[in-house]
């Protein structure tokens, strides 16, 4: 899978972002945060990936949160090169037992939930690939009845990264693996 690095206004991004779910917020009567800083960095990143895992998480909080609030954010890390954004919300919040397995290709918590919120398990599944290839981790904190957090951290790279020797190729798909360019025109 190749990663088409360029310069991105971070800042910019997420105001765009933001105005995209203006609307949606209101339809499902939930309260949705926005907060950055308007001294966010340009960083040197693949837009399309970036974009699509905060939509993933994004989407996430809001199909699970039927009343609160989602809150979002973005900041520098002032100790590392890094970016870091997170995805709160007040939903239905994740067992201790699930979180390792919440990553895996076409997985659900369990099949109540399935029936009831929908989906693929896909989602997911991209957030941590695509931010694998970004160079970046994720993290996520839930308790069951109260919400879930995931945290992103993404390195600020320097205009250097974007020789053509630096770009990533892409990977070979086997029989196993047909899905993959499915899985990259997934927007949840």
């Amino acid at each position: 899978m190749t990663v088409n690095r360029e310069h991105i206004d971070l800042y910019e991004l997420v105001r765009n972002l933001e105005s995209d779910y203006a609307m949606l917020s209101k339809e499902k009567s939930l309260a949705i945060h926005w907060r950055t800083s308007s001294d966010l960095p340009d960083i040197v990143s693949d837009r399309m990936k970036l974009r699509q895992v905060v939509i993933n998480l994004v989407n996430n909080a809001i199909k699970f949160t039927d009343q609160g609030s989602v809150d979002i954010s973005f900041r520098a890390l002032t100790e590392e090169p890094f970016v870091e954004f997170s995805v709160a919300d007040t939903g239905i919040g994740m067992t201790e037992e699930s979180l390792p397995h919440i990553f895996d290709k076409f997985r659900q918590i369990d099949s109540a939930t399935t029936r009831h919120y929908s989906g693929t398990g896909l989602g997911l599944y991209l957030v941590k690939s695509f931010v694998g290839l970004l160079g970046g981790s994720v993290t996520v904190r839930s308790k069951v009845g109260e919400g879930t957090t995931f945290t992103v951290r993404l390195p600020i790279s320097s205009p250097i990264a974007l020789a053509e020797s630096d770009r990533i190729p892409p990977t070979t798909s086997t029989a196993n693996d047909r899905t993959r360019a499915d899985l990259e025109a997934v927007e949840l």
